[in-house]
C-alpha cells in the first residue's frame, strides 16, 4: 500500500479517484520498475483495497474489479461422467499397487506421479469435449484414449499453445498410450495409431532448458556465488537475534532449506519430506561425530541411494532449529519433520518452493528455484573439475552418465570461452608492454 500511495501521490491522484484504470496503470508501473511479480503486486493491492471498503463501508472509495488472469479450462469432475471418475480412481489405485504376478505387470508408480495422472485425465477429457467430442466419447478411459477422441484432445491443446507442441501434449499423449496398452487393452491397430500420435507429440529436448540456463547466468560473478553459499548462515543468525516466534522460526526454516540444498541438491519432493529422526544418521568416525543426510532408493526418483555429509555448522543449525523453533510451527503436534505443515505433516511442495524462491529474491535479487540448485551444483563442480561427469552423475543421482553430459556440457563450453578470453588478454598485455 505504501508503494501504491507513492504512485498515486506523484500523479496527484486522490483515494476517491482510484478505479480499475488506475490499478491497470499501477500494474504497468510495477512491470517497468522490474518488480518481482507485477501481477501479484496488483492483486495484493486489489485485495487489500476491497477489504478496507468491506471493513469501512462509509469510506468514499470505489471497489476494484479482480482481473481474471487464469487460463483455466478444465471442467470439474461434477461436469464429467461419473463412470470416468470411478474408473480414474480405480486406475490410480492399480498403478500405485500393481499385481506382481500379472501377465501385464507394470512397475509401481510413485504417489506423486499417480496424483499427476489423476489431474491429467479430467484435463484430457475437457480438451476432448472442447475439441468436439461428446460426453459418450469420454464415458470411460478406453473411449477417452481411443485414437479419434485422443486426436481431438491433442488438437485442442495444440491450438491452445499457438500450434506448438509442448510438455503438456507430450505428457498427455504418452499417458494415453500407457492407458491404452496396460489398462484399456485396446486393439493392436488402435495402439499403433496412438503410438503415431505420441511420436508426433514427442519433444526432442537435449540438455538444459533456456529458463535453467538463464538462471545459471546469474552466477557468472564469483562474488555472487560466495554470497549465495554463505547467506543461509547469515539469515539463520539474523533470526536468532530476535525473539523466538513463528516469524523467526520461518526464517530459520528457510535458511536451513537453503543450506541443505547447497550441500545436498535434492529434489523438492525429497526436501519437503525430510524427517529428523529418519533421514539424518550418525556415521562412525574416530575423530569427531559425522552426520549424513540419507535417502533410500525407494524415496528417490531415479531409484538410487543418496548420502550427503553435513558440516558441523549446518548440523548445529538444524539441531537448534529442531529443539527450539520447529515446535513453534507445529503447535501442539509433536512432529519430527524439518519442514512441517499446519498438521505436522510434510509441508506442501508448492509452499516450500515459493518460500525458498521468494527468500532468495528478497535477499539477493536473483531468481533461483529449489530444483535449480541441482544445476548450480553441477556447474560449480565442473568449474573446478572439468570433465568429471561421473562424479556429477553420482552427486545428482542420475541414472545415465549421458544425461549428465547432455545437461552440463554446455557449461564447460562457457568456461572454455572464458579461459580463451584470458589467453587472448594475456597476449595483448605482452604486446602492450613491448
Amino acid at each position: 500500500m505504501r508503494r501504491f500511495a507513492r504512485f498515486c501521490s506523484i500523479r496527484q491522484l486522490a483515494p476517491g479517484s482510484v478505479d480499475d484504470e488506475v490499478v491497470l496503470s499501477y500494474r504497468v508501473h510495477l512491470d517497468s520498475v522490474s518488480s518481482r511479480d507485477p501481477d501479484r503486486g496488483a492483486d495484493d493491492l486489489l485485495r487489500t483495497w476491497n477489504d478496507l471498503i468491506a471493513d469501512k463501508p462509509d469510506v468514499n472509495l470505489t471497489s476494484l474489479t479482480k482481473v481474471d488472469r487464469s487460463r483455466t479450462y478444465c471442467l470439474p469432475w461434477t461436469d464429467l461422467p461419473d463412470a470416468l471418475l470411478a474408473e480414474t480412481l480405480a486406475y490410480k489405485s492399480a498403478i500405485m499397487a500393481p499385481e506382481p504376478f500379472s501377465s501385464d505387470a507394470r512397475a509401481k508408480v510413485r504417489p506423486a506421479t499417480a496424483d499427476q495422472y489423476e489431474r491429467m485425465i479430467p484435463r484430457m477429457a475437457t480438451a476432448a469435449l472442447k475439441g468436439g467430442a461428446t460426453k459418450d466419447d469420454i464415458s470411460s478411459l478406453a473411449r477417452l484414449v481411443s485414437p479419434g477422441t485422443l486426436r481431438r484432445a491433442l488438437t485442442y491443446f495444440l491450438q491452445r499453445n499457438n500450434d506448438q507442441f509442448n510438455q503438456q501434449t507430450h505428457d498427455m499423449a504418452h499417458l494415453a498410450l500407457g492407458i491404452a496398452k496396460h489398462w484399456a487393452h485396446l486393439s493392436e491397430a488402435e495402439i499403433a495409431e496412438i503410438k503415431k500420435l505420441a511420436k508426433t507429440c514427442t519433444i526432442k529436448r537435449q540438455g538444459m532448458t533456456k529458463k535453467n540456463w538463464a538462471s545459471l547466468q546469474q552466477f557468472r560473478d564469483k562474488a555472487v556465488i560466495v554470497k549465495f553459499l554463505n547467506f543461509p548462515e547469515q539469515l539463520f543468525n539474523q533470526a536468532r537475534k530476535s525473539a523466538a516466534n513463528c516469524r523467526t522460526a520461518m526464517m530459520m526454516q528457510t535458511a536451513i532449506a537453503w543450506a541443505i540444498l547447497i550441500v545436498a541438491p535434492i529434489r523438492i519432493a525429497n526436501l519437503r519430506s525430510l524427517d529428523w529422526s529418519r533421514h539424518f544418521k550418525w556415521s562412525f568416525s574416530t575423530k569427531h561425530p559425522v552426520m549424513q543426510l540419507s535417502l533410500t532408493a525407494e524415496e528417490v526418483k531415479n531409484k538410487v541411494d543418496l548420502n550427503f555429509q553435513l558440516s558441523p555448522e549446518l548440523l548445529a543449525m538444524i539441531d537448534l532449529y529442531m529443539k527450539e523453533y520447529q515446535p513453534l510451527l507445529c503447535g501442539e503436534i509433536d512432529s519430527t519433520m524439518l519442514f512441517p505443515g499446519r498438521e505436522g505433516q510434510a509441508k506442501c511442495d508448492t509452499v516450500l518452493r515459493r518460500q525458498i524462491t521468494d527468500a532468495i529474491w528478497d535477499h539477493m535479487c536473483i531468481r533461483v528455484s529449489p530444483h535449480q540448485f541441482r544445476h548450480l551444483a553441477g556447474m560449480l563442480f565442473l568449474s573446478k573439475h572439468p570433465g568429471s561427469y561421473e562424479d556429477v552423475r553420482r552427486l545428482l543421482g542420475h541414472k545415465s552418465r549421458q544425461t549428465t553430459i547432455n545437461f552440463y556440457a554446455g557449461l564447460e563450453a562457457t568456461a572454455a570461452v572464458d579461459l580463451y578470453n584470458d589467453v587472448v588478454s594475456s597476449y595483448r598485455n605482452v604486446v602492450k608492454k613491448a
